[in-house]
């Protein structure tokens, strides 16, 4: 695989990694002076540190399998590709993301108000009983691993959620997912699977859709209330779309890690961040 010429097309670059040359180069300059400053020991790898970061992201992009892509792809044993990506993962373990250091978007005081959701994807059954009757989702009925997303009316990410087991309810994660630095203030839009939040915020800065019930009908006026508030929250859903195209989150994980988990959705989330910017 040419990653000099993966690089200087930006076309081609987008299209096997999802990031851009920007991006690229930020991820870069924020891992690059730990490949310096690491101890030599024994061999140099063969691939420098820009490839072994364009091979990553094309793992997460495309969600290969390591035995494709050393074979197909990279011309190295599946091993080496393990030991590659591993090493690209520990260089962004620690990093800074956008989301994190709200260093992008609008500022607390231009937010209107803010949309939290949660996308699930889906993750392999565990052998243990309780472990996997823990993860198992009866929505989508099949195991899952859960992450909440906090947006605001500009599709930027301000918060997310550690990563959760698919039987947990939304309510739930959204208590372990706190807001602060102003944004508790700030009006939220969620879906009905989150009654009982008014009790960890104001109610009256906790929009929700109100529910028609058997004996009492929704009137007109509740109804564009309702769509409305939809026509607000559907950013949410096309912030998770956005993630999606990365194979990593949209395919079945395999392995059930939900320290990995966290850390590429949350590198995904930080590159949608650095799109809007």
């Amino acid at each position: 695989m040419n990653f000099k010429k993966i690089t200087r097309s930006p076309e081609l670059l987008f299209k096997l990694t999802g990031l851009t040359q920007k991006q690229l180069h930020y991820f870069m300059l924020q891992t690059l002076h730990l490949e310096h400053n690491k101890p030599r020991r024994g061999r140099r790898f063969s691939v420098d540190f820009i490839g072994m970061m364009v091979l990553y992201w094309i793992y997460l992009r495309h969600y290969i399998t390591m035995e494709f892509l050393g074979a197909v792809c990279y011309d190295r044993d599946k091993s080496t590709v393990s030991r590659h990506i591993s090493l690209i993962r520990k260089a962004l373990e620690n990093l800074k993301l956008p989301q994190i250091n709200r260093e992008h978007g609008l500022n607390e005081k231009e937010i209107l108000y803010l949309i939290r959701d949660v996308t699930e994807s889906k993750c392999p059954r565990s052998g243990d009983y309780e472990t996997q009757k823990k993860y198992y989702s009866g929505k989508k009925k099949t195991h899952t691993q859960k992450t909440e997303a906090v947006i605001d009316q500009g599709k930027i990410v301000r918060s997310i959620s550690t990563t959760q087991a698919g039987s947990t309810h939304d309510i739930t994660i959204a208590k372990t997912n706190k807001l602060s630095g102003g944004l508790e203030n700030i009006p939220q839009k969620v879906d009905k699977g989150y009654a009982g939040l008014q009790k960890e915020y104001p109610p009256q800065l906790i929009e929700m859709p109100q529910k028609k019930s058997r004996k009492c009908p929704l009137t007109f006026s509740e109804k564009l209330r309702n769509k409305m508030i939809g026509q607000d929250r559907v950013k949410v859903e096309n912030v998770f779309a956005e993630c999606k195209v990365f194979q990593c989150l949209a395919q079945r994980r395999r392995r059930l890690n939900n320290v990995q988990y966290q850390q590429d959705i949350s590198l995904i989330l930080g590159v949608l961040n650095m799109r809007r910017a």
